[in-house]
């Protein structure tokens, strides 16, 4: 109930590398925990605590919602590249455990307990993660993917999933290397090599010259 799925999918990725694939899962960390951070600052923004209170609360979060286990890996699937995951709700659960240190009355850390739990049953959240997502994924930087959109629904569950279509830019894409390096391709490329170096070592037959 009103989780968040985000899945990551690219049409054309045949072949992806340990680099190409770290490339996502970090970059998936980065989404994951940006919108669980800006998740975060809206509830403590939007509550009834005072001023001092909320910035007391921003400043214990922030440092360790930079570090948080941001997701669970769901599915992953090769051929066209799609990774999905699972959002985990550790940046509220850190808020939660936080309101002890910077809220003193207990009246106050009820109702801010009583205001997360209400947010977290209702559809206000379901738009609010739709806004963050469109913020965060929105600006992606460009680097080795665009996003070319992105997709949002409620599923079966009453979870928000959300699916990042990417692409390649086109001059990348023309030197992305196609060819698959295992066991067989170093084989064929050392029979070539072989055949090279013989060829070359024979070199070109000489014409006897005949004396007259």
């Amino acid at each position: 109930m009103n989780n968040l799925k985000l899945t990551v999918y690219h049409p054309s990725l045949d072949l992806i590398s340990d680099r190409t694939f770290r490339f996502l899962l970090k970059k998936l960390s980065s989404l994951s925990r940006e919108i669980q951070t800006a998740e975060v600052l809206y509830l403590i923004n939007q509550s009834d605590l005072s001023a001092s209170e909320k910035q007391s609360l921003r400043d214990r979060v922030q440092p360790p919602l930079e570090h948080i286990p941001a997701y669970y890996i769901e599915n992953v699937r090769i051929g066209s590249i799609e990774v999905a995951v699972a959002l985990t709700a550790v940046g509220i659960w850190l808020l939660q455990t936080t309101i002890g240190k910077s809220v003193e009355e207990a009246w106050k850390k009820t109702r801010m307990h009583e205001y997360i739990i209400q947010y977290l049953s209702s559809d206000k959240r379901r738009n609010v993660i739709q806004e963050n997502v469109d913020s965060v994924v929105g600006n992606w930087p460009v680097d080795r993917f665009l996003v070319e959109r992105i997709e949002k629904e409620i599923d079966s569950d009453g979870d928000i999933s959300v699916k990042v279509f990417l692409r390649t830019p086109e001059e990348l894409e023309k030197v992305l290397e196609k060819q698959k390096v295992d066991v067989e391709f170093v084989v064929n490329q050392g029979k070539k090599k072989i055949l090279e170096i013989e060829k070359a070592s024979k070199g070109p037959r000489k014409r006897k010259r005949r004396d007259k």
